[in-house]
C-alpha cells in the first residue's frame, strides 16, 4: 500500500466490549495517512457498538477530508448481521460493497 493509504485489520470481536480499543486504532491511522481502509474479513462478531464505530469513522474522515472504506471480505457472520439488523438489503461478501450498501454509509464519504 502506498505511503498514504493504511489497512486496520479488525480482527475477532468488533463490540461494545472491545470499541474503545479498535476506535483507537483507527484514530491512530487517520494520525499518519489520508485514507483508511478497514478490512473485517477477520472479524468474528459486530454489534451496534460496532456498527457505529464504522459510521462514526466515515463522518470522522469526511470531517478531516480524508477517506474511510470497508475493504476486503467479509465474513458470512457479519453480513448476516448486518442483513438482519437491516442495515444492509442482503448478505454481502466483499467490503466495497458493504461500504457503498451501508444505509446512509456511502453517500457520507468520499469516492475513493
Amino acid at each position: 500500500m502506498s505511503g498514504n493509504v493504511k489497512v486496520v485489520n479488525l480482527v475477532g470481536a468488533v463490540t461494545l466490549r472491545t470499541v474503545t480499543a479498535r476506535a483507537s486504532e483507527i484514530r491512530q491511522a487517520f494520525g499518519e495517512v489520508s485514507m483508511v481502509l478497514v478490512s473485517l474479513s477477520q472479524a468474528t462478531e459486530i454489534d451496534l457498538a460496532g456498527i457505529q464505530l464504522l459510521y462514526g469513522a466515515r463522518r470522522y474522515a469526511d470531517s478531516q477530508g480524508k477517506d474511510f472504506h470497508i475493504t476486503g471480505a467479509v465474513p458470512d457472520q457479519i453480513a448476516q448481521r448486518l442483513c438482519r439488523s437491516g442495515f444492509i438489503p442482503e448478505p454481502l461478501r466483499e467490503g466495497r460493497q458493504l461500504d457503498q450498501a451501508l444505509a446512509g454509509f456511502s453517500g457520507t464519504g468520499r469516492t475513493p
